[in-house]
């Protein structure tokens, strides 16, 4: 219950400092900051809640994965967060004073002026479980009528295949974005009752492409750009977000309440064994864990080292995930089937690995990565685990090339048929010794988890599929091999 009640003030606690950060700082680390030191906070008052778990590396979990909750009920509240404290007023005319004072405005009457108006289109890479998308967004701003400086914007989106259209098809694509624009210019009245939400200076796509659009379209001077105020438009109200990151942040509460208590269930100890002792020696702290399981097991360290320095590669070649990064990645390793098929280029079977498509990706793969072997380890040393991931790896990728279309990257395959692995040895050993598990509730629920993202469009769920059925296979193999060798003993002695 202390444990429970903690976190969940930590959560509170991280989402004020991810919104009050938010207003000094942009980007990434406006978020994790909060979440690192409020989860070490939590950490260190709750580690003595955990002197009842069985194994001393399972209780790290327990940190970790409450982390991560921290993580994803911050990000889901700010957004809330945001619009309730932000300036909304309900006006007649949008004026100067009314544009730059508030951020979320009801217009009855909203006059634009359709002669002055400008358009920016630019593209983007988009990657799905079967292909990959070139996508073209059209961004539209018009004029507030009298308002030098303000604007409203619109954005029509196209696309296309990446790897097989034609020049022709791309720019029938491009047209088709113009085409868009311009109906929506048209259709656009020029009087309406509104509702206005602005754009962000610190949110670098939607307001500097809606700068761009501006000064390409020469309907304003490049040196006022600092002076510039775009909203989003809407015809209706779509009401306030905070109550609909409420129930989501509490579907996340929930799951992490779940996990942890089934965790917690399988990995304490018996209740006679319940007692502390004023010489029992305190738990070490995650970190220094991390730091000596890095070390130790050096064949996972060398894979989690080999997925880092690529993707610092990649950044110095000028990698961009929402851009034409594709080629990057082609030419890196990634991959491809053409570049199997008709280029003999074999060795992308593995190098596709170690490819990342976005930091995202490659922290998610990481922290997968570290989870499984954390528990793994028992059932199979730090070289087996390697081996396991570049078997799981060439088999997703072989798998990959005859169900799937485009170009593909990542660790995942081979981190799920470590987790295949770990699971059916973990499931043998519980049946034939009796002896709880109690990775199998962790890794089964990053499984059913990642499996459920493999809907997603940038999720490979034949990548998935495939490396977890091949960690199933290797493990029986292992079962096999144990067996024949503890039968070829007892018949020795």
């Amino acid at each position: 219950m202390h444990f429970t009640i903690v976190w969940l003030i930590g959560s509170i606690l991280t989402t004020l400092g991810v919104f009050v950060a938010n207003k000094q700082f942009d980007g990434f680390f406006s978020l994790i900051i909060p979440v690192i030191v409020v989860g070490t906070i939590c950490w260190k008052v709750t580690r003595k809640d955990l002197q009842f778990v069985y194994e001393e590396r399972s209780r790290d979990f327990f940190s970790y994965m409450s982390c991560m909750m921290l993580l994803a009920v911050a990000m889901l509240m700010n957004t809330g967060l945001r619009y309730s404290t932000g300036e909304k007023a309900k006006v007649d005319r949008l004026t100067a004073h009314n544009a730059k004072q508030y951020d979320y405005l009801e217009v009855m009457d909203l006059e634009l002026d359709t002669s002055k108006t400008g358009t920016y289109v630019y593209q983007r890479v988009q990657r799905d479980r079967y292909s990959t998308n070139l996508e073209f967004e059209g961004i539209l701003v018009i004029q507030v009528k009298g308002l030098n400086d303000v604007y409203v914007t619109r954005k029509a989106i196209s696309s296309c295949s990446y790897d097989y259209a034609s020049n022709e098809k791309i720019e029938e694509t491009y047209q088709e974005v113009i085409e868009k624009l311009q109906k929506i210019k048209e259709e656009t009245p020029l009087h309406s009752h509104c509702y206005l939400s602005k754009f962000d200076k610190n949110e670098s796509t939607g307001y500097q492409n809606s700068t761009k659009a501006v000064i390409e379209s020469g309907i304003n001077d490049p040196g006022e750009e600092d002076n510039f105020v775009f909203f989003g438009i809407s015809t209706y109200d779509d009401g306030n977000p905070l109550w609909k990151n409420i129930k989501n942040s509490g579907i996340v509460l929930a799951i992490w309440m779940m996990i942890t208590g089934a965790a917690f269930h399988f990995t304490k100890e018996k209740k006679h064994r319940r007692i502390r002792t004023k010489d029992e020696p305190s738990t070490k702290g995650g970190m220094t864990v991390i730091l000596n399981l890095l070390v130790i097991f050096w064949p996972v360290t060398a894979i989690l080292l080999a997925c880092i320095i690529m993707f610092v590669v990649e950044l110095a070649m000028g990698y961009d995930e929402t851009s034409l990064g594709g080629e990057i990645l082609y030419k890196l390793g990634a991959l491809n089937s053409y570049a199997i098929y008709e280029d003999q280029q074999w060795w992308r079977l593995f190098t596709y690995a170690f490819l990342h498509g976005s930091f995202r990706h490659l922290f998610g793969n990481i922290l997968s990565l570290l989870i499984v072997s954390f528990f793994m380890t028992p059932e199979v040393k730090p070289m087996g685990q390697a081996a396991v991931f570049l078997a799981s790896s060439l088999f997703s990728g072989l798998a990959f090339l005859a169900f799937s279309q485009g170009i593909v990257v990542g660790a995942s395959g081979g981190i799920f048929g470590m987790a295949g692995t770990y699971i059916t040895l973990s499931m043998y050993t519980w049946i034939k010794t009796g002896r709880r598990q109690e990775g199998l509730v962790v890794i089964g629920a990053i499984c059913i988890i990642n499996l459920l993202l493999s809907f997603a469009r940038t999720t490979s769920m034949t990548g998935h599929i495939s490396g977890m059925a091949c960690g199933f296979m290797i493990a029986i193999g292992i079962i096999i091999y144990r067996e024949l060798k503890a039968n070829g003993n007892a018949t020795a002695v």
